[in-house]
């Protein structure tokens, strides 16, 4: 008789256990957790995130899953690293909106930033870039309407801008290596930047995802297994597999054994299932990308 297949991809591995990895998206794959994220899902400003009013009655308000921010900025107690940043920001048509990576904003002397923003204008957008005082503007057209994905990138000896995964503008510039960049939205005036999530471009260093438990309605003889997934230089990604007779693993489960992409599944035979996919990165910058796993039984 022909094997059956326990596929698994996209939403499915929702049902799972992350540990340091996450979702690309609800419908994409699983890779190495961001070092900080926040899809404002809650109704207050999360504690990973230090807030600045620049006038009285600034604020910076989370509510229908984004956060809006009027005279005031909020930054990522989480600095950035040699990371970027990238957020699905909506700028509104105010002057000296800002999103990207800064250490401040309250001078240019002593601080450091590569950003996007409106400078004094309400229809232009720029991206900008201080160092320690000397500034960069650099002028991107018109002033995007709506919510659009802004990426703030460092490469060798500058920092692109990215708009909507488009490359605008790449900035010449180096940050002294104490400069302690955080994930920043700001608004100077009362006119609101809003943002419905933003991450820093930074990977945990090591992280698992465990599935599932596979239930087999009877005692199964495992086969191969298969899996498609992104591992860039610098990064691994292995599986291990799991069985056994309980419906929750416990010390009648058999061991983690280790399979490989196209290899026979080595756990014995048994009602139930279970994979472990571990993931490491020598690059905060680069993570493996597990995108759907098949799994042969009879």
């Amino acid at each position: 008789a022909p094997a059956n297949v326990w596929h698994q991809g996209g939403s499915a591995f929702g049902s799972g256990s992350f540990g340091s990895t996450s979702l690309t998206s609800p419908t994409g794959g699983v890779q190495l957790a961001p070092t900080f994220s926040d899809d404002f899902a809650g109704t207050t400003l999360g504690a990973g995130w230090a807030p600045t009013a620049w006038a009285t009655g600034g604020t910076a308000t989370v509510s229908g899953g984004s956060v809006s921010v009027a005279a005031s900025a909020v930054a990522s107690t989480t600095p950035a690293g040699t990371g970027g940043v990238s957020g699905s920001v909506s700028f509104g048509a105010g002057q000296y909106q800002i999103f990207g990576l800064a250490t401040g904003f309250s001078t240019e002397a002593g601080n450091y930033w590569a950003v996007f923003g409106t400078l004094a204008s309400t229809n232009t957008l720029y991206a900008r870039v201080n160092v320690n005082g000397s500034t960069q503007n650099v002028s991107l057209g018109a002033l995007p309407t709506g919510f659009h994905t802004y990426t703030v990138q460092p490469v060798a000896g500058g920092y692109q801008f990215l708009v909507d995964g488009v490359l605008k503008t790449t900035i010449s510039a180096t940050m002294p290596a104490g400069a302690a960049l955080k994930a920043s939205l700001s608004s100077f005036t009362a006119t609101p930047v809003k943002a419905d999530w933003i991450r820093l471009l930074s990977s945990s260093p090591s992280g698992t995802f465990t599935s599932q438990v596979f239930d087999a309605a009877g005692s199964a003889t495992w086969g191969t297994a298969t899996w498609t997934a992104s591992v860039p230089a610098g990064t691994t990604l292995t599986v291990q597999t799991r069985s056994g007779n309980a419906a929750t693993p416990d010390g009648t489960w058999s061991s983690w054994a280790p399979v490989a992409n196209g290899g026979q599944v080595t756990s014995p035979a048994g009602r139930y299932l279970q994979y472990r996919v571990t993931m490491t990165t020598t690059n905060p910058q680069l993570t493996p990308t597990f995108l759907s796993s098949d799994i042969n039984w009879s």
